[in-house]
């Protein structure tokens, strides 16, 4: 999201938003098909006691390249 040109949100904001997606996920689907299932669960592991409001911009651009990393790993595997 925050990766797209022109978008008005920052990294801060764009982890938030997929960690509590990832976190949504998690407890009202925990079915979910395999295939998203596991990157759910690894952006939740990645997320999971950030402290999004304290993270550097240092940190928050490594943690959201980690993060789409995962993302774009994902839309890969078919």
């Amino acid at each position: 999201m925050a990766g797209l040109e022109d978008s008005q949100m920052t990294d801060q904001e764009a982890l938030q938003s997929i960690a509590a997606i990832a976190e949504w996920v998690t407890k009202e689907a925990p079915g979910a098909r395999a295939d998203c299932g596991e990157v759910v669960r690894r952006l939740g592991r990645m997320t999971a006691g950030v402290d999004f409001e304290a993270l550097g911009d240092r940190e928050a651009q490594g943690l959201f390249g980690e993060v789409l990393g995962v993302l774009e790993g994902a839309g890969g595997r078919g």
